[in-house]
Parts: C-alpha cells; structure tokens; sequence
C-alpha cells in the first residue's frame, strides 16, 4: 500500500455534482435531491405577512411577484438573472417584506454569488425572526461567510424553534454536522496557513459552471469540466436546466496559462464528459459518461497529441450504482474510486480502493475505506499525494 499522506473526503456537498448527475440520470429524482443541492429553494412557504407603514396591496404585489420570481427560479441556473431581476423589483416594492427578502436569500443561495445572500436573509430577520427556516438559512449564509459564532447561534435557535428536529425537508434536521463543521472551522482559522488564492481570469474561467480541476504532477497541464455552452446547438439537461458538462483543457507556458479549450473526440462526446482524474504523468485522464443512466468511469491515454477513445472500467469499479470520481496513488498500483453502488458501504457514496491485478491486467475487487475515512454522509473528491 503506498504512503496515503492526504485522502480527503468532502461531505458538504453545495455545491455537489455527484447529485447533478444522479438528476442528470433519472430526472424523477429531482424532487428529492433538490432539498440536498439547491437548499429547498423550490417551493418555499409564501405565508401572509403584515409590515408596520407599507401599503398592504403593494405587499400583495411584491409577494405575487415574488412567487412569479421562484417559478422562473425552478427552470435553473440559465434563468438565474432574469429570477433575480424580479426579486429586485419586488423588494423595490416591499424593502422589509420577510417573504420577498427570504426568497432574494433563497435565489441567491442557487446563483453564482452566494455570499449576497446573507443580507437579504438578516433583513427577512429584522421583520419575522421566526419565519420557517429563515434561522437555519441566515446560519448556513453565515458559515458560507466564515462567521461561525454567528453561524452556530443561528443553527441553535433554529434547535429551539423545532426542539425535535422532526422537519419533513431532512436537510434542516441535520443541525448538529453544521454546528460541527463550524466548530472545525474556528479551529482551523485558529491556527492559519499562509496561502494566496488568486482567480485564473477569463482564459480559464466562464460565466458557467467550472470545475473539477486535474493536474499534472509536474504543474505544466490542466483539465478540468465546464458547463458552458459551446454553440449555437449546445443541448441543455432538460432536468437541471443546464448545459451539458465538457472537458476543457489549458497548458502553462512560464507563468501563464493558455486559453482554455474544449477537449477534441473522443474525449467530449455529445453527452456529459468529465474530467475526474488524472496520473501524475499527465497521459492518463479518468473521465466521468452517463452512458447508459448509472454514471461510471472511463479511462483515456495519450499518445503524443491525441488521448485514446476512453475505455470503461471492469466490473469490480463500475457497478449497477453510481461512479463519481477516482484517483491513481502515485505509483498507479492503486485506485481509489467513489461509488454507491456496493454493498457494504457506510454512508450513501464511500471512497473505495482497488489494487492493480498486473498477471490478469486489470483493476481488482474494490475494498471500502471503512468509517476511519467514510462516513454515513456522501464522500467525494479525494486526492491521493503519494
């Protein structure tokens, strides 16, 4: 077994394309896992709320184009502005309605900029502290701000309000992990590492969705998935409203990096290709198809300029469930691999390792990580470093 210095498992999961694409595979889900990936933005109670000094009808408007606004909402991330445009007005109409601000919260929890959600949510506070979730919401806003004292205050009242944490949207019933991760936090903010974070700019970057960077050990190739529309033609996921994901890829020259381009065939193909893997040596790329509705992983080689039509993993890695990502160990005698879909896992995804069979040249059977690494939550996104 290599030296595992860091296997990192990522359990919050906002935002989480592993549930992406379980939507992706079987829209009827969305129902369900809305509440885990979009924060129950869709449907929210629009309860009748009076305000000292506005003008009742004028209430009544801002609310009815509040929930015009949710509607629009519902159709996804490529109505995001116009959504956002007629919270604008309905707040314009009722600045201190608790529904209308909680709604703007709401909106801008699912849109590109999350961190302009907490003042709408401290504003809906102001009229209506005890508005449905409004307590738990202004916590997560708060700990998205890295305001955990205020953050785990927030998740506290939100345990008196509902003592027996019996929410039908389970989601709000899970109060003790945040608390937990807050408390995390402070930790770690107790004890800070020096580190620059500096945005790659527009030759990387898009108004989509980008994510799920690889690269390569020596630092001279990226790849990573993107959600950006490539054409006039470019399809939507008519369950997520969005674009479809693709492989882009970038090279550094000196300092600098390349403007990002789309990865040729066979790499991309017409549905959902992503990049969730990569070895070292930069020539061997894990990618993520939805093929056949269950997600699994495929694996790409190059050859000078040109990566090989991807090749599906055996069975003892791709199985009836859902394969999300994977990682070489440095020495590629190792996989490590996140799935669902075996038997003895501990939560819903668990990381998995597989140990190369060199006599009969293929992966063999996966072992669970077990709860040292795993948890009853989702896993994923881990990183082997040596």
């Amino acid at each position: 077994m290599p030296n595992l210095v860091s296997l990192i498992s990522r359990t919050l999961s906002i935002p989480n394309t592993y549930q992406q694409r379980i939507i992706e595979r079987d829209p009827s889900t969305i129902s369900m896992l809305i509440l885990n990936t979009r924060l129950a933005l869709f449907p929210f109670l629009f309860a009748a709320l009076s305000v000292v000094a506005q003008d009742p009808s004028t209430i009544k408007k801002a609310q009815d184009l509040a929930k015009k606004a949710d509607k629009i909402a519902q159709n996804g991330s490529l109505h995001f502005t116009q959504a956002e445009a007629m919270f604008e007005e309905a707040i314009a109409m009722a600045p201190n309605d608790a529904e209308v601000n909680m709604g703007m919260g709401l909106c801008q929890l699912n849109g590109p900029f999350r961190s302009k959600a907490l003042p709408y949510f401290q504003k809906a506070r102001v009229s209506d502290p005890s508005f449905r979730h409004l307590a738990f919401l202004t916590g997560y806003a708060l700990q998205l701000d890295a305001q955990w004292d205020e953050a785990m205050a927030m998740y506290q009242e939100h345990k008196k309000q509902n003592p027996y944490l019996d929410d039908p949207e389970v989601m709000y019933n899970d109060v003790d992990r945040r608390i937990r991760e807050c408390q995390n936090g402070v930790a770690a903010m107790a004890q800070p590492t020096k580190a620059e974070v500096k945005n790659m700019g527009p030759g990387i970057n898009s108004p989509y969705a980008d994510y799920g960077p690889v690269v390569a050990a020596d630092g001279a190739a990226l790849y990573y998935t993107s959600r950006r529309p490539m054409g006039a033609g470019a399809k939507v996921n008519k369950a997520t409203k969005e674009y479809f994901e693709d492989i882009h890829t970038a090279s550094k020259n000196g300092t600098e990096w390349s403007p990002a381009t789309r990865a040729v065939e066979p790499v991309n193909t017409e549905g959902n290709d992503a990049a969730v893997g990569l070895f070292s040596d930069g020539r061997t790329m894990v990618i993520y198809r939805d093929d056949v509705g269950n997600g699994d992983l495929f694996e790409s080689v190059r050859t000078g300029d040109s990566w090989s039509t991807p090749v599906a993993f055996g069975p003892n890695i791709n199985t009836p469930g859902h394969e999300t990502s994977a990682w070489y160990s440095f020495d590629r005698q190792w996989l490590y691999f996140v799935t669902d879909g075996l038997d003895d896992n501990v939560g819903g995804q668990d990381i998995y390792r597989s140990r190369w069979d060199a006599a009969n040249k293929q992966w063999g059977r996966g072992e669970n990580l077990g709860p040292t690494v795993n948890t009853i939550y989702d896993e994923d996104g881990g990183l082997c470093t040596s």
